[in-house]
């Protein structure tokens, strides 16, 4: 059973969307890797920015 997420984001102080608007153009091949990878980049980047752990944002436990 899947939690909506609106409850659990109106007590965050932090929200951060990474998605495909960053690429300019669709491409022939399917992103999905990239935007895997793009986007477990920028987690680690926030995590060390923030000087936080994972475990700090687990708002849905």
């Amino acid at each position: 059973m899947e939690k909506a997420a609106l409850p659990y984001l109106q007590e965050a102080n932090y929200i951060y969307v990474v998605d495909s608007s960053f690429f300019p153009e669709v491409g022939a091949m399917n992103p999905k890797f990239t935007i895997v990878a793009n986007a477990s980049r920028v987690a680690e980047h926030l995590i060390q920015k923030l000087d936080a752990t994972p475990e700090k944002f687990d708002f849905c436990n």
